[in-house]
């Protein structure tokens, strides 16, 4: 069987993994993938492909000593074009973030902006390491020159809600609303976006546009007890009790 084949095979069970929420299915999942990734680079050790499939599997299982090693053992195989170097390490940098190695993410990423400084996914990817190091003002520089250079709506959406999520941690509530409201009108079914407002709003003690939000939350999700504490929250400090009763009481049996 050919390399191309089992490596295809191999990749497939991202889509896999992601589509399931049962844990043991997503565990059952890994070990597959671990296995078929393995046979692809048994069948050909020049790819890099199988050794960064086998860091991505590895870090889902959060095994660090396995992650870091198939992430330098893609890095280290000769005469590998620019592009495809330049994919390798922002895989290595995202894997490494999995298993909370935050300063050899930031390696791989570092090296990868030599390369090409402008590419968003690996100016994404370092200041999600910024942000997992608590260095706000450097993730927020980042995000704010990704977003300028950026034209889709996803992206931007995306980006928006990084930067409402670090003032969020600065303790800015007005640029943190700002930047959730962004998302929210570039992506209107974006329930975390939303629910972040809303607590946003919490925040900054404006009860009745939090409660709006709720609202906009239960229509689009009438199953999840955290938008009715949210709006119990909102309604009791806007003064009306009695509707954060029932809103109290409809989490109650959600949660039962």
């Amino acid at each position: 069987m050919s390399f191309n084949i089992i490596y295809f095979k191999a990749a497939g069970y991202i889509a896999l993994i992601n589509r399931t929420s049962n844990i043991e299915q997503q565990n059952m999942f890994i070990d597959q993938a671990i296995i078929a990734s393995n046979k692809a680079k048994n069948l050909d050790p020049t790819q890099p492909g199988a050794y960064a499939l086998l860091a991505v599997y590895y870090s889902l299982k959060k095994d660090k000593e396995n992650t870091i090693k198939y992430a330098d053992a893609s890095l280290a195989l000769p005469d590998t074009d620019e592009d495809i170097l330049l994919q390798l390490l922002v895989n290595a940098g995202d894997c490494s973030v999995r298993v909370d190695e935050l300063d050899m993410a930031s390696n791989y990423l570092e090296r990868a902006l030599l390369i090409d400084p402008d590419d968003i996914s690996v100016l994404k990817s370092i200041a999600t390491v910024y942000v997992g190091r608590n260095e706000l003002d450097k993730a927020l520089d980042i995000f704010t020159r990704t977003l300028e250079q950026t034209e889709d709506n996803q992206e931007k959406a995306d980006l928006h809600f990084n930067l409402g999520t670090v003032y969020l941690k600065k303790g800015n509530a007005g640029e943190a609303q700002y930047h959730f409201e962004e998302t929210a009108y570039l992506v209107p079914d974006d329930t975390e976006a939303i629910f972040r407002l809303a607590r946003t709003l919490e925040e900054s003690e404006r009860w009745r546009s939090a409660l709006n939000y709720y609202k906009d939350l239960i229509d689009m999700d009438p199953n999840n007890p955290d938008y009715y504490r949210g709006a119990y929250r909102a309604s009791f400090n806007d003064g009306d009790p009695i509707s954060a009763n029932e809103y109290l009481q409809q989490a109650k049996q959600l949660e039962n």
